[in-house]
């Protein structure tokens, strides 16, 4: 039996021989064998064997992909009324137990009807609702990868939004929701829109244990949830950056620990839903364009070339002369020599 494979389309050649443009081909083609899928329990990975066309499109998530064209005849094979439903904008499933078998097809007629502008029939809609509660069977990897695929959209807050009202995100995780904010949040990042930036944005509403609870729910790696905890716990933090006393210095050494695509993800929530008071955002903001990268001029070279011993005091020395650049103390190489003098004496 046949299993898969991989066609490289020749942009050019193939172009020309159907008389179009490479930009409106795909990349590659794949290929695979007609397969009858089955499934041991709800919510589990299918056990595939060869089959026939028909019996092949019987496994497909919707009517609208269960269609097929016979490439030596031109014939259309269309027998769960795809093409009706393509005409009408209309996500229908194959059989009552669809969502069942394999609840991520949840995720997808949502985000279906997010990327055409369609509707889910009234009774997938009904059996989507029934099916909720199998997301919990669904290993957090998957679901993960499903909620991740979600956010190349071109607008993927509508799908998340479907998501929140059908009471979806709810059924992944008590403390996942998605509203009007957070809309906003994805509108106002069009300009600079990467999916890791709307995700961390997204997940920035929750609190530290929330999203400690949800990284092990989605079972997502330590790097990825340290960086979910640095978001949550600078949103509660994010009064420091008000307080008038605080000098640059200081709130530099805080977000000098936070990692950069964290700040990132709160500012943009902070800014989109302006959540916070004119001097909060010019500081987190003159840390993001500024601060972060002032140094002094002084090198460990020219501490040892003063006589120095190396060892814990050049970090000291170091930190405080960038301490006064960031303060205003000093402004100019020669003020900073002078400086450092007094901090050696």
């Amino acid at each position: 039996p046949f299993g898969t494979a991989k066609w490289q389309l020749a942009g050019a050649t193939l172009a020309d021989a159907l008389q179009t443009t490479p930009d409106l081909l795909p990349a590659h083609l794949d290929f695979a064998m007609a397969r009858r899928e089955t499934y041991a329990h709800p919510g589990a990975l299918p056990t595939v064997t060869p089959d026939s066309i028909q019996t092949d499109l019987q496994r497909r998530d919707f009517s609208i992909n269960a269609l097929a064209v016979a490439l030596d005849t031109g014939q259309l094979l269309d027998p769960f009324g795809g093409l009706d439903d393509l005409r009408a904008g209309m996500i229908r499933v194959l059989h009552d137990a669809s969502f069942m078998d394999d609840p991520t097809r949840i995720l997808r007629a949502v985000k279906y009807a997010a990327r055409l502008g369609f509707t889910l029939e009234p009774h997938t809609a009904a059996l989507l609702t029934a099916a909720l509660p199998g997301l919990g069977s669904i290993t957090g990897e998957r679901i993960r990868h499903e909620l991740t695929l979600l956010l190349v959209e071109p607008q993927p807050e509508r799908a998340y939004a479907d998501l929140a009202v059908r009471g979806a995100l709810a059924a992944i995780h008590p403390a996942l929701n998605f509203d009007d904010s957070d809309s906003i949040v994805f509108q106002g990042a069009r300009h600079l829109y990467t999916p890791e930036l709307a995700w961390y944005a997204w997940l920035a509403r929750l609190t530290p244990a929330d999203v400690e609870a949800v990284c092990a729910r989605l079972l997502i790696g330590r790097k990825e949830s340290d960086v979910l905890i640095a978001v949550a716990n600078l949103m509660q933090q994010r009064n420091r950056l008000s307080d008038p006393s605080a000098k640059p210095s200081q709130l530099t050494a805080w977000l000098d620990t936070v990692p950069a695509v964290a700040l990132r993800a709160v500012a943009l929530r902070a800014v989109a839903l302006r959540l916070d008071d004119d001097l909060s955002r010019e500081r987190l903001f003159n840390y993001m364009l500024d601060w972060q990268y002032i140094r002094p001029i002084t090198t460990g070279h020219t501490l040892q070339a003063l006589g120095v011993a190396p060892g814990p005091r050049y970090k000291q020395l170091l930190t405080a002369l960038r301490a006064a650049r960031l303060d205003g103390v000093i402004n100019d190489e020669a003020e900073e020599a002078a400086y450092l003098q007094k901090l050696l004496e």
